[in-house]
Formats: structure tokens, C-alpha cells, sequence
């Protein structure tokens, strides 16, 4: 089953994320034996507003204060553990609410989809060499969420 999408819808569905500040990432296995998953569900507990799982995939949001928040993915499976902080004004609201557009426009599960878009995020931040990298065009993240999407998925012009 092929899926297309429309790059300008999608590019729309990625708006609220400009102005986000990628503040940097953390791993954990299987490229560094930190326990993050440990410190992230036991440690910090008691900040996390959303946690999802899916086909191998835990999605834990983390409130750190009222404009920083962890972003967290966990492979439950294979080890494909990190986070990623993200600061702005209801950030992690503006992330989950661009997941759940997008795995609508894509017809395709929400954490799926959410994990694709934190991969991406992930993704720009090693991709630079800059400390602190601010979302500034939602052309950013589309050009990293497409590795990430499904095969069977396509955005066309």
C-alpha cells in the first residue's frame, strides 16, 4: 500500500515547530552504556506529561521547566535509546501535535510517527556543528523526517 502526501501539506502540519530551540541530545545504548531509559522513567518520573509505546518503540515526554523538555525515544526491542531537549513555549505539546497531524495526513499510527519526527530532531542536532540549533524553517525537519518515514510513504510536490 503506497501513501502519498503533499509536500506543502506536510511542511504546514510542521509549522508550530519553528522556533523550537534544539538544546542538544543524549544517548544512551546502544551508542553509550548510560541507563537512560532507567534514568529517565525512575529518575524523572514524576515530570513526564506523555509517554506512548508502539512496535518497539516507548515515547516518553519529560517536563523540566515551563519552556524545557526531554524528549526521550526507547527501542524496546533492539537498543535505539536517546533524548532530546527541547526548549520553547509548550514545546512538547507542539511536537505531539504535529505527530498527530501528520499520522493523520500519512493515515499511519501516531507513534510511528512520533518517533520519526524525534529521529529527525536527533538528526538535525548531530547533523550540526553548532551548539544550539533553533528550528527556523519546518524545510529543516522534512529534509531529515523522510528518512525516517515509512518506505511505502511518499511526499510529492
Amino acid at each position: 500500500m503506497q501513501v502519498s502526501v503533499k509536500y506543502d501539506d506536510v511542511y504546514n502540519v510542521l509549522e508550530p515547530l519553528r522556533g523550537i530551540k534544539l538544546r542538544g541530545s543524549i544517548q544512551g545504548p546502544p551508542l553509550s552504556k548510560l541507563p537512560l531509559r532507567e534514568i529517565v522513567e525512575k529518575g524523572l518520573g514524576h515530570a513526564v506529561v506523555d509517554s506512548e509505546e508502539y512496535r518497539g518503540s516507548r515515547i516518553v515526554g519529560v517536563k523540566i521547566t515551563e519552556k524545557l523538555y526531554l524528549a526521550c525515544h526507547f527501542g524496546t526491542e533492539e537498543p535505539d535509546d536517546f533524548c532530546v531537549a527541547l526548549e520553547a513555549e509548550d514545546a512538547w505539546k507542539r511536537v505531539a501535535d504535529a505527530a498527530n497531524k501528520l499520522s493523520r495526513l500519512m493515515k499511519e499510527s501516531y507513534t510511528l510517527t512520533l518517533s520519526a519526527i524525534l529521529h529527525a530532531l536527533q538528526g538535525i542536532i548531530s547533523g550540526e556543528e553548532e551548539e544550539v540549533e533553533e528550528i527556523s524553517d519546518p524545510d529543516q525537519v522534512i529534509e531529515e523526517l523522510l528518512t525516517w518515514l515509512p518506505e511505502y510513504v511518499a511526499v510529492t510536490e
